[in-house]
């Protein structure tokens, strides 16, 4: 049975343009071609689209930057300040936990399975 089946398998691969029910659709395939060729051959498909390398701007024009509101508030000595502190925080958390042997990840919580079951 197996080597009839293959046997059938590779006539059907070997003539695969056939009229068998499970043969490529080469007239509908032949029509979508010719339909998208159809598509390109027309004058706005042909035509380049236009670039321009000016920027965007997508915000409210009432409204300035980020950085401009900010600006108001927070100088470049606060930021650089604020930065550095957020480095020593980082570092001193890192050398807590190797000293008190814990890692980074967070203990597995129980499953639900696990809570139910208790």
């Amino acid at each position: 049975f197996s080597q009839w089946c293959l046997i059938y398998i590779n006539k059907e691969l070997d003539q695969p343009f056939g009229e068998d029910p499970n043969d490529l659709p080469l007239h509908d395939m032949q029509k979508d071609f010719n339909s998208s060729l159809l598509t390109l051959m027309h004058p706005l498909a042909q035509k380049v689209p236009s670039y321009s390398s000016a920027p965007l701007n997508m915000g409210h024009p009432e409204y300035g930057s980020l950085s401009d509101c900010l600006g108001d508030f927070l100088d470049q000595n606060d930021t650089e300040k604020l930065a550095s502190q957020a480095v020593q925080r980082s570092h001193s958390l890192r050398l807590s936990q190797r000293s008190s042997g814990s890692s980074m990840c967070k203990p597995r919580s129980p499953s639900l399975r696990e809570r139910w079951s208790s």
